[in-house]
């Protein structure tokens, strides 16, 4: 978790959010440390107009009298310091104080002159051992008329210290949970000592009580009930939460209501009828092995793994993934023993489906019986559930996962919502095969704990994951996943275990595979890259507060909204337009004429709620934790503007109020509702995906998370439920008969979204400097790795710079996507640029992509370093090279080609290139530069 301050323009509202991609740079450092004093950061004065006065809170509950020092420096826009001082502050045991630190008068730079912030900088740090209680850099705004109205939405939000009292009703769990706290800081002393028992009763409105409980609060001022209880009624019912003194009288009293309502989305089954998404076909099996559209998946006799053969990339690219067959592995006292098949071996027990069939074996590693449930779907994905069943009790060194990938393995990815690493990036250029010896640990940088690896090179490749790490025994400290280079594979090791233990009860293990790419391309993939409007579906006002709202409407209001009808709430038009994409045309009325069979999407963020739906009311306590008090923004936030007029709405509140439980099957299910409605009605048949699809539980009560040996809760991911939904949209827009236009700005994802039919990477590779390119800012390997060629999905490259052939910095853009086939977003802008394009021949639809990796018996240059992916169009009789110098240097290189050539010419001038004894000779190409060379 960290605490973050309100997104700009600044101001002294805080709020606790699970740490993602905001701005890390402002996250203070706040110790959690049960020896630590309590530290809270309370007031900030009249800072805005130069004249702070910073106040801090101290309680020493845990320890023997602290020395602190507490500084605070204020820094003007150039860097000057303007306040710098550090006081001294003496808590003794059982105290608590606060202490001041102010000034007066500073002359404070103003944004909208000097284009920069000032800076105000907080640390607490022990006196005697320089331990950092409070470590925090904030920016600072002078007051203006354009921050005014800001802070006076923002103060909304600040309560005084209170205790607290909330519940949270969970329908689909059929349970009702509450909680107390008593533990803050700044509450009324007396109130804290006499506080001993949270009490809390419930019953239907005007009827008998139907539960009621007590629970003592623990030292640190918690305490917590749950009731369990048959599915309740549709109808309102009351609760009575209380503090009680020790005699049981109520010392805070706090009445309120819940409801129970059926909705639409509860019964609503569209999308999980069992049938195969286009372009997929229906699951086929044999005795040991199944074959889908992409890949056809050979099995030992235990049913491990022996071959995963890619049906879609050509023979030279290396159809088949493994060196050897999967292995599992255990290690005791010092000696391998492998998994072995017991009985007649891996037989299938339901192939009947179409979309999936499940199977079983039984074997032994040493004294440990291993049973594998193994399932088979017809995206190519293998699940897998091993139980260990120890015969007694068994001594176990180590058991891994061992999986041999034959080479080239040059695109590998280290992956879990928490981090992730990539192995080749710009450091790494592109060498074709490593040296041997271990590339890569968990622990090689900053330790990691992947839940997903991707191994493979440009065009094929394997994912491995899981969606949680329930069963394992790990040392933190010691590697659990190794890559490792052996002579003719790349070994992936997966250790459930990686430490000596003994195995004293059944456990369980469960991981899946997925070879890529898992279906063939569709026929217009190229020309659909190179499209801004066709990838490009959904991206509307969503950073403004239409995003949050994940598809408001029912029918009715669906209508109402083509009918060019504002949306509205609580009677107020809400700032932004609900995101269609492409925008529909209008006609004189207003009306939105949406086109049929047009490609529309909608914009989505994987991680916000729909605040405005009625069901929140009902499911806010299953979905956010709390059904009382209710999350809401501060209703002044919906109509707040920045100063170029734009909606927004604040970080902060917005993921606060909207960070759901991702591990809660009923959200899934209501957001497949309301996309079936917006689809319906719209033929917006895809969501525009946004961030934070692979997510961590955050509840041991609904099963999101799970204890560990040590008793500490960890999380499970949403990473299978996503699978499903996604899954289950793709049907929607079948069922519909509407175009598909799912679309994703994660790269990587396509291990939990292989129904997606298109890529836009955001974000990605974005050049933050005038002085960097995309060849020394980012390098080829990492653009590999990221963009995700081998997903076998179009994808299109979006990024922060103007895109044209003329700019040295946006021809290096030019110079990857070409290398890689991917598109470009905003390239089509230009019909002059998208004819040179077209003319050379890379957009032609059924010309063949020939990768550097493997082009060199087609075009070789003789200078070390130039790399050349190839585009051959047997119809039309041409073949265009793009030839690319990542070097610091430009190059004049010969081009040898697979047969000789009479003519070739510049695929970007026309103008005609030196040929002789049918090879390309003298070809300049300058530093992070490409060209284009017809051949014809």
């Amino acid at each position: 978790m960290q605490l973050v301050s309100a997104q700009d323009p600044g101001s002294n509202y805080y709020a606790w959010v699970v740490a993602s991609w905001l701005q890390f740079h402002l996250f203070p450092e706040v110790v959690f440390d049960s020896q630590a004093i309590g530290v809270q950061f309370v007031e900030v004065g009249d800072w805005m107009h130069g004249n702070p006065s910073f106040k801090f809170r101290f309680h020493n509950s845990r320890s023997k009298e602290v020395a602190l020092n507490v500084a605070v420096s204020i820094l003007d826009p150039d860097g000057k310091s303007l306040f710098d001082k550090t006081s001294a502050v003496m808590v003794k045991l059982g105290e608590s104080k606060e202490a001041v630190i102010a000034a007066a008068g500073l002359p404070l730079g103003d944004l909208t002159a000097s284009k920069k912030d000032n800076w105000v900088l907080l640390k607490i740090t022990d006196a005697a051992t320089g331990a950092i209680y409070y470590d925090h850099q904030m920016p600072l705004r002078k007051h203006n008329a354009e921050v005014d109205g800001y802070i006076n939405n923002l103060q909304v939000a600040r309560k005084l210290s209170s205790p607290a009292l909330q519940f949270a009703y969970m329908p689909s769990y059929n349970r009702l949970k509450v909680t107390g706290d008593n533990g803050i800081l700044g509450l009324d002393p007396d109130l804290k000592k006499k506080a001993k028992y949270l009490h809390a009763s419930f019953g239907k409105q005007s009827g008998e009580t139907m539960g009621r409980n007590s629970a003592p609060f623990a030292p640190g001022g918690v305490s917590e009930l749950t009731f369990s209880f048959p599915p309740l009624p549709e109808g309102k019912y009351d609760i009575t939460l209380e503090i009680q003194d020790a005699s049981g009288k109520a010392l805070l009293t706090k009445k309120d209501t819940f409801e129970r309502k059926l909705f639409p989305f509860e019964s609503f089954k569209g999308g999980t009828a069992d049938t195969v998404v286009r372009p997929y076909t229906p699951l086929r099996v044999g005795k040991r092995n199944y074959e889908t559209a992409g890949n056809r998946v050979e099995l030992t006799r235990v049913g491990m793994v022996s071959q995963f053969h890619d049906l879609l990339v050509p023979e030279e690219a290396g159809r088949d993934l493994l060196a050897g067959p999967v292995q599992l592995i255990g290690r005791q006292n010092g000696r391998a023993v492998v998994l072995t098949e017991g009985g007649d071996g891996f037989s299938w027990e339901n192939a009947t489906l179409p979309t999936r069939a499940s199977g079983r074996s039984g074997g032994a590693i040493g004294s440990v019986a291993v049973e594998l449930h193994s399932e088979a779907d017809y995206t190519g994905q293998y699940l897998t559930l091993l139980e260990l069943n120890p015969r007694g009790n068994v001594n176990l060194d180590r058991l891994e996962l061992v999986i041999p990938l034959k080479d080239p393995v040059d695109t590998a990815f280290a992956y879990s919502p928490r981090d992730s690493i990539m192995l080749y990036r710009k450091n790494h250029p592109y060498t074709g095969t490593p040296k041997e010896g271990v590339l890569w640990t968990n622990l090689s940088e900053r330790p990691t704990r992947p839940h997903v690896m991707y191994v493979g090179n440009g065009e094929r490749g394997l994912y491995w994951y899981t969606d949680s790490y329930e069963g394992f025994y790990l040392d933190k400290h010691q590697p659990h996943i190794v890559m490792e280079k052996v002579k003719g594979a790349t070994v992936l090791k997966i250790a459930f275990i990686n430490r000596s233990v003994v195995l004293d009860r059944p456990r369980q293990l469960k991981f899946a595979f997925l070879p890529v790419p898992t279906k063939p391309l569709p026929p217009d993939a190229r020309t659909m890259a190179w499209n801004s409007e066709r990838m490009h579906i959904g991206g509307a006002s969503w950073w403004g507060t239409a995003g949050c709202f994940v598809f408001p409407l029912d029918d009715r209001e669906w209508q109402d909204w083509i009918a060019g009808k504002p949306f509205k709430f609580q009677d107020k038009t809400t700032p932004g337009s609900f995101p269609v994409m492409p925008p529909p045309k209008r006609d004189a009325q207003g009306r939105y004429l949406l086109e049929k069979g047009r490609e529309y999407g909608s914009y989505r963020a994987a991680d916000l709620i729909g605040h405005l739906q009625p069901e929140f009311s009902v499911f806010s306590g299953e979905w956010a934790g709390e059904t009382n008090p209710r999350p809401q923004p501060d209703s002044s936030l919906l109509h707040y503007r920045d100063k170029d007029g734009n909606p927004i709405w604040p970080e902060p509140e917005q993921r606060t109020v909207y960070l759901k439980d991702a591990c809660v099957p009923s959200f899934y299910d209501f957001e497949a509702y309301y996309f079936y409605l917006m689809a319906k009605n719209t033929g917006a048949g895809g969501h525009w995906w946004d961030w934070n699809s692979l997510v961590e539980g955050r509840s041991l009560d609904k099963g999101s998370m799970y204890l560990n040996d040590e008793g500490k809760p960890e999380p499970r991911l949403n990473l299978f439920l996503v699978r499903d939904y996604y899954q289950r949209v793709a049907r929607i827009v079948q069922e519909l008969g509407i175009p598909d236009t799912n679309n994703v700005y994660s790269p990587g994802a396509v291990f939990q979204m292989p129904w997606l039919t298109r890529m836009n990477a955001w974000e990605s590779m974005y050049l933050e400097s005038d002085l960097d390119d995309m060849f020394s800012a980012q390098g080829l390997d990492k653009y590999r790795t990221i963009i995700g060629k081998y997903s076998g999905i179009p994808v299109q490259i979006v990024m922060n710079i103007p895109i044209d052939l003329k700019s040295a910095r946006a021809r290096t853009v030019f110079a990857l996507a070409l290398l890689h086939d991917n598109g470009i977003f905003g390239a089509d802008w230009s019909k002059d640029r998208m004819e040179i394009l077209r003319n050379a021949g890379v957009l032609d639809s059924y010309a063949e992509w020939i990768p550097y990796w493997r082009s060199q018996s087609v075009a070789a240059a003789d200078q070390p370093g130039v790399l050349i992916s190839v585009y051959r169009n047997t119809q039309a009789g041409r073949t265009t090279l793009v030839v690319v110098n990542p070097g610091d240097a430009g190059v004049e290189t010969n081009i040898k080609l697979g047969s000789a050539i009479q003519s070739a010419k510049d695929g970007e001038t026309g103008e005609p290139i030196l040929v002789e004894r049918g090879r390309i000779r003298k070809l300049t190409v300058k530093r992070h530069d490409f060209r284009l060379v017809v051949v014809e």
